[in-house]
């Protein structure tokens, strides 16, 4: 298991009360994926397929204001897990960008 897998397995574990087999047998559900600045997660009036734990670097989700001003609504820092709750649950249009 890679550094980061680890992270990831102590993430779940600490998260929900499970064994430590359980919990790589979840993390080898999640695949690798890069991203660059300026990249987007979720996009606003598209919904939130997918969700992704943070290993390094930080994203920022975002709405527009009614003027058309980016408003910062969350900072996600390495160690979390990142996506749009109500759209990604909810099945519905994500109202931030990430």
């Amino acid at each position: 298991m890679t550094t980061e897998r680890n992270e990831l397995i102590a993430f779940i574990r600490r998260t929900i009360s499970m064994k430590e087999e359980m919990a790589k047998h979840i993390a080898q559900s999640f695949q690798p994926k890069s991203f660059a600045k300026g990249d987007f997660l979720v996009h606003e009036g598209k919904m939130n397929t997918e969700y992704l734990f943070l290993e390094e670097g930080y994203m920022r989700a975002f709405v527009f204001d009614t003027e058309g001003n980016e408003v910062t609504v969350n900072f996600y820092s390495p160690k979390s897990v990142v996506f749009e709750i109500s759209s990604f649950f909810q099945r519905i249009i994500a109202q931030e960008n990430i």
